[in-house]
């Protein structure tokens, strides 16, 4: 071999080896949890265990790390709970059905502040099934159900419960919750929090703002309100400033009550199946989409009732000054504590018992918008 040759053999040797490791670096992602993604066909396929990720060659130092919202621009996949499920993959479609695929709006992952502990508290977590535990993203315990498990709050370490079925739900503190449970510090309001992490039509499910009586027409309207307000959020990067959370469970957001709130609205549970991916737009973004209970007769601005950012024109499906149907009947109570911005529920009742569908609804009290399904 002359010289010129052994440094081309030189060379090819050394890409042989860079190559397919990066291509495998781009292929592996990972949110603020510890799930680990394996991307194929536009999809993210959980590699259930560190075992099985060392069985298929990969290197721990090739994950990209992303934030939660752009994780969940990849549709859920299959699990990879043995080397040899990736053989499930090779029936995927590619070409013209991969594109649209592509294009599709996956369902958005929320999450939830529950509520903040302090450094030293006692936190206490047990569940009607299965679900796994991990500490600072590393795979720690599973626990059966009805299991306990405690700790004392630390800032410095963070904790993930993953329920192992779908049925899996949490009980925190007379909570009962659905999806995955987070307890992690916030450098922005200094406390640790128990965040509930969830797809966004398990958490309109515990949505409390719907009277549950109501017609169904303005249970859908109401539904769609809501989830058009946590998308809002959600693309926003949350409603707090460089808070680890979208939304909180209060009043000052959307009451949530989590899986406790289901058994008690069969009604506003049929219209979040029946309204699945739905929204409100404004411009082609979700509105921001508030309501109270009642008016008092007619919708305020909300440029003047709140802060100078609702005078943007973003907001002008929020100008008020919407009258509630004639016929509305208002309650003093409602009104003393209602910000009257937005729908005016009582006066979409009446509507509904009009004859009016839940788009004529929406259009009638937010003007301008258009009603889209994106999933």
């Amino acid at each position: 071999m002359n010289k010129k040759t052994i440094t081309i053999f030189l060379i090819l040797v050394f890409l042989s080896f860079i190559l397919p490791n990066q291509a495998k670096a781009v292929e592996l992602i990972k949110g603020t949890g510890p799930e680990v993604f394996l991307i194929k066909f536009e999809k993210r396929h959980w590699i259930k265990s560190p075992e099985v990720f060392s069985a298929l060659g990969y290197k721990w130092q090739n994950i990209i790390e992303l934030q939660d919202d752009e994780l969940n621009q990849y549709a859920l996949g299959i699990i990879i709970a043995l080397p040899n499920d990736l053989d499930k993959l090779n029936g995927e479609k590619t070409g013209e059905e991969v594109e649209e695929k592509r294009k599709e709006f996956k369902e958005p992952i929320i999450r939830i502040g529950i509520y903040g502990n302090q450094n030293g508290e006692l936190f206490q977590i047990t569940a009607n099934g299965p679900y796994e535990i991990y500490k600072n993203n590393q795979f720690l315990n599973i626990k059966n159900k009805g299991e306990i498990f405690k700790t004392i709050i630390d800032h410095r370490i963070t904790f993930k419960f993953i329920p192992k079925t779908k049925d899996t739900v949490f009980e925190i503190n007379e909570h009962r919750l659905r999806g995955n449970i987070e307890l992690k510090h916030s450098s922005k309001s200094r406390l640790v929090w128990v965040i509930n992490e969830l797809g966004i039509e398990d958490y309109l499910k515990g949505v409390a703002e719907v009277v549950d009586t109501y017609p169904t027409e303005t249970i859908k309207s109401l539904v769609i309100a809501a989830r058009s307000y946590a998308l809002f959020h959600i693309q926003k990067g949350g409603k707090y400033d460089e808070e680890i959370f979208h939304l909180r469970n209060w009043v000052y957001d959307q009451v949530y009550k989590g899986y406790g709130f289901e058994s008690e609205a069969p009604n506003v549970l049929n219209a979040v199946g029946e309204t699945r991916g739905m929204i409100a737009t404004y411009n082609n973004k979700p509105i921001r989409g508030v309501f109270s209970s009642d008016s008092g007769g007619i919708t305020k601005n909300a440029c003047e009732a709140w802060a100078d950012i609702f005078c943007d024109q973003e907001y002008d499906y929020l100008r008020g000054g919407i009258k509630d149907p004639t016929g509305t009947e208002h309650n003093f109570s409602n009104i003393r504590t209602s910000h009257g911005v937005g729908i005016s529920a009582i006066g979409a009742r009446e509507l509904a018992k009009l004859g009016k569908n839940y788009q004529e609804i929406l259009k009638y009290y937010y003007q301008g918008i258009e009603i889209k399904k994106l999933y």
